[in-house]
């Protein structure tokens, strides 16, 4: 049997709600800060999705300064959805220089002073509205 990491635990969690919910459609994901990123990730990995939205990733499992009980591999699922990576304006070459989602992949990168004000409420907006959502 499979050892569980702890993303994995939080994954099958989401799994069950998004199940419970019932919704027609797969899930526009949102995931903040490290965890949030993490878990959405993960369920990525082998779940369907409509689009996700990242908001302060980490930019790699690599670059993670918090000790999980098992390394991560770094992500592998390749986004056929619409991708939005919501960061600081000081974490913002790194996400291009790191990130390899936006590297790799036509995802859109918004850096802003304060990811917690009106600001970042109308960037967040104004994407799902641009996707479709």
């Amino acid at each position: 049997m499979k050892k569980l990491t702890l993303p994995d635990f939080f994954t099958i969690e989401l799994s069950y709600h998004i199940r419970l919910s019932s919704i027609p459609f797969p899930p526009v994901l949102i995931g903040r800060s490290v965890a949030g990123s993490l878990i959405a990730q993960t369920y990525l990995s082998s779940h369907p999705a409509s689009g996700l939205l990242l908001i302060s990733p980490p930019t790699n499992t690599q670059s993670l300064s918090v000790s999980l009980p098992s390394d991560l591999k770094d992500f592998d699922y390749e986004p056929r959805f619409p991708l939005l990576i919501l960061d600081h304006t000081s974490a913002k070459e790194k996400q291009e220089k790191e990130n390899r989602l936006v590297r790799d992949w036509q995802v859109e990168l918004i850096s802003l002073e304060n990811l917690d004000g009106q600001e970042a409420f109308r960037a967040i907006e104004g994407w799902l509205d641009e996707s479709g959502f």
